[in-house]
């Protein structure tokens, strides 16, 4: 996607993030906007290890849950506040 003065961006529908400019972005842009091989490549060991071990589900109420129901078949959900959590298989 490209901003209004025509940098290419990523992640685009956070229109709010056209204009950052932060110290730890700026090695990450490249002539044309920001560099898609140069963020892959600055992802750090603990940023995958995290993300494989707590992003089992959507949050609810999230883009990408349907219906206010995590899309994801590791969910859990809770009938009631006074009942215990039961599995969703």
């Amino acid at each position: 996607m490209r901003s209004p003065t025509g940098e290419v961006i990523f992640g685009g529908e956070t229109m709010r993030f056209w204009d950052l400019r932060a110290p730890w972005l700026e090695p990450l842009r490249g002539p044309n906007g920001l560099d898609l091989s140069r963020l892959k490549k600055d992802i750090q060991p603990w940023q995958e290890r995290r993300s494989a071990e707590y992003m089992t589900h959507a949050p609810l109420g999230s883009l990408n849950s349907v219906g206010g129901v995590a899309t994801e078949i590791n969910a859990f959900k809770v009938e009631s506040p006074l009942e215990p959590i039961t599995l969703v298989v």
